[in-house]
């Protein structure tokens, strides 16, 4: 669908929401996902960018995937006063990608701005420079902005925080927080609210993973046998005439099988 991008751009809000709606729906069976399943899911999942939105000005199209979030520094810790963003590209376009802070003056950014490859990372340098007692805990926010690589159109965002912490690092993870292992089984059927609240992403799950996508194996079979059927002008008698097919029309079944 997304072959013919430069006649879309012009073309019609309601166009582009049939279209949409067209997308949303094959998204669905290719991926045999639910019918309710939220059309911001069906784009993660596939990793592509809406057909509508993509060209309105200012909306968000794709997330952004970067690590870690939020960032740390520690006063009396110098090796923390350098932190590393990866910044993700799983998409099959390239991106450019903008750093933002709220305060520009206390932190030092190598390469805020540059291009991503499709399917590769980049890491992004963060330093602060204004390493003092009186800007602990006080929060700082970077905002890294996603655009199209030819447009430069904003197609994603998103914020980090960043707080600079009294003392040293406990340690390579810092938790307070206590956790404890999980009962082996748990019985749904004794908690009805449970079973109700969790029934439907169970069901999701197990969908996903065990039920096949039988259109697309019967189409997949449709197209093996016709291509195994005689070309019009061979000599073979087995099959009536009106199975012998043309050459443009086993080319778009080889089409559709390739796909």
């Amino acid at each position: 669908m997304t072959y013919a991008s430069p006649a879309w751009e012009f073309a019609a809000d309601a166009h582009l929401v049939k279209l949409q709606r067209l997308r949303n729906k094959v998204l669905r069976t290719i991926g045999n996902f639910p019918r309710r399943t939220p059309v911001r899911d069906l784009h993660m999942a596939f990793k592509i960018p809406y057909v509508w939105c993509g060209m309105q000005p200012g909306i968000v199209q794709v997330p952004v995937f970067v690590y870690p979030s939020p960032v740390t520094f520690f006063l009396e810790d110098q090796s923390t006063h350098k932190q590393v963003l990866t910044l993700y590209n799983p998409y099959d376009f390239p991106i450019r990608f903008r750093v933002l802070c709220t305060a520009p003056n206390k932190y030092t950014v190598v390469d805020p701005e540059g291009s991503i490859r499709p399917k590769f990372c980049i890491d992004i340098v963060v330093r602060h420079t204004a390493i003092s007692a009186a800007n602990c805990n006080i929060t700082d926010k970077f905002r890294i902005h996603l655009q199209n690589h030819t447009t430069k159109q904003l197609i994603g965002k998103q914020d980090i925080a960043a707080t600079l912490l009294p003392g040293k690092q406990s340690g390579p993870a810092a938790d307070h927080e206590e956790f404890q292992r999980l009962p082996p089984k748990l019985d749904l059927s004794a908690t009805g609210g449970v079973q109700q609240q969790f029934g439907v992403m169970r069901d999701y799950r197990q969908g996903r993973i065990q039920t096949p996508n039988y259109i697309v194996v019967v189409a997949a079979v449709v197209c093996i046998v016709a291509l195994l059927l005689p070309t019009q002008g061979d000599q073979d008698t087995r099959f009536p005439t009106y199975l012998h097919l043309t050459s443009h029309l086993k080319l778009v079944f080889a089409y559709v099988l390739g796909e």
